[in-house]
């Protein structure tokens, strides 16, 4: 997703999956600039959007590649954290293994920070390994946490925590290895 702002002021943008989950918010957009605002690419599933605003009428102007893949093996998944301080499962490898291009946690508060987890777990909920261990979020931001895709065993999970409820939606997407 290129947005360019065609305006002399700064403007912002955000960006929703499907109206509640955020890729962006409130991101800064300053006059006669552009960005990009994923860093990894997202799925999306049947029926899901995009939708983009800004802080100004017809200043904005976005171009959003996308690959159109008729292939089930492909997964998205959101969670909005309502619970503070509770894994909550964001994604389970159920039959086969699965490679995770994207987890991008983003907050949603305009005022105040959220510390973040994301864990990896087995079935039983035994975390094997931490993505990320109370990583600050800051106000309206958001990170993408994959620089490089990431195998998730069958059978196992992404779970996420925030130590503070109603601040913090992760988007998670990926692929089945299914051949």
């Amino acid at each position: 997703i290129h947005v360019c702002n065609i305006s002399a002021s700064e403007v912002t943008v955000s960006a929703e999956i499907q109206a509640s989950y955020s890729l962006a918010h409130t991101i800064p957009v300053p006059a006669g600039s552009a960005l990009e605002l994923l860093k990894q690419p997202k799925v999306l599933g049947p029926s899901e959007t995009i939708e983009l605003q800004a802080s100004a009428n017809s200043a904005l102007e976005a171009t959003i590649i996308v690959e159109y893949k008729e292939d089930t093996a492909f997964w998205d998944a959101q969670v909005d954290l309502t619970a503070a301080a509770t894994m909550t499962d964001i994604y389970t490898s159920t039959t086969n293994p699965s490679v995770v291009q994207s987890i991008l946690l983003a907050n949603d508060d305009g005022s105040n920070d959220v510390k973040a987890r994301v864990a990896w777990t087995d079935g039983s909920n035994t975390i094997q390994s931490y993505l990320v261990y109370d990583m600050v979020v800051p106000a309206d931001s958001t990170v993408e946490i994959c620089e490089k895709p990431k195998y998730l065993a069958a059978g196992y999970k992404l779970r996420g925590y925030a130590n503070t409820a109603d601040r913090l939606e992760i988007t998670a997407s990926g692929k089945q290895i299914v051949s």
